[in-house]
């Protein structure tokens, strides 16, 4: 999945660790996604929300205030995503491939951060008069508009990408989460490929692939 973040989503993700970091947490929230989108100047996020009034200062400000501050202290080289993380960022996917996109940037983790309306991140930015209906068709503009590849598609992706194949990816995501893989692969896609409905999943069903198969060839393949 993080092959397909933009630079600027990258960075975001980076921004996100050293938040959480910066507060004692062992943990990334979507408190620390929130910041992490914020650090991020002139993105695709920040012209949403300067669009609909926000300032980017203020926001930050309202998101730190709910924040209560931990007492890690070590600087953990991986910190877990919070189940409601792992929510947001399957909904920027989701977002990023409705729009006919696939690559996930700022705009798109802004949308899923405010699908998530309970968490810190959300009500945040609902104190700042910023809401899911209100960003979307907004984000949606500046997209349109946007030419900076900072916040596009990374090198050599394409946004061609039909309304089967957008399924077929946010499936795949699916299986990758549930296997506990690091990143989407192309196993990944197989197994979506076969728990869909589609002519590709027939193909293979003739053939005498099934989904049960591929797992256990890909957990033989892996040693376990």
């Amino acid at each position: 999945m993080f092959d397909r973040f933009s630079e600027d989503a990258r960075k975001v993700m980076s921004n996100a660790r050293r938040a959480a970091l910066d507060f004692g947490h062992d943990f990334i929230g979507t408190e620390h996604l929130l910041l992490g989108v914020l650090a991020i100047e002139s993105s695709v996020a920040t012209a949403v929300l300067t669009s609909l009034g926000a300032d980017a200062g203020r926001v930050r400000a309202a998101v730190e205030l709910r924040m209560t501050r931990g007492t890690q202290t070590a600087t953990l080289s991986q910190l877990p995503f919070t189940p409601a993380v792992k929510r947001v960022l399957e909904e920027s996917l989701e977002e990023a491939l409705g729009a006919g996109h696939d690559h996930i940037g700022t705009g798109h983790l802004l949308l899923g951060l405010l699908h998530h309306r309970d968490g810190l991140a959300a009500k945040a930015l609902g104190d700042a008069g910023v809401n899911y209906e209100s960003a979307r068709p907004k984000a949606l503009d500046v997209l349109r508009t946007r030419s900076d590849p900072r916040d596009g598609p990374p090198p050599g992706t394409s946004t061609m990408v039909g309304g089967s194949s957008k399924s077929l990816f946010v499936r795949a995501y699916g299986e990758a989460e549930r296997l506990r893989a690091k990143s989407v692969e192309e196993e990944h896609v197989l197994l979506a490929m076969l728990r869909g409905d589609g002519v590709a999943a027939r193909v293979l069903r003739q053939a005498g692939v099934t989904a049960e198969g591929v797992e256990r060839a890909i957990r033989d393949a892996r040693g376990g």
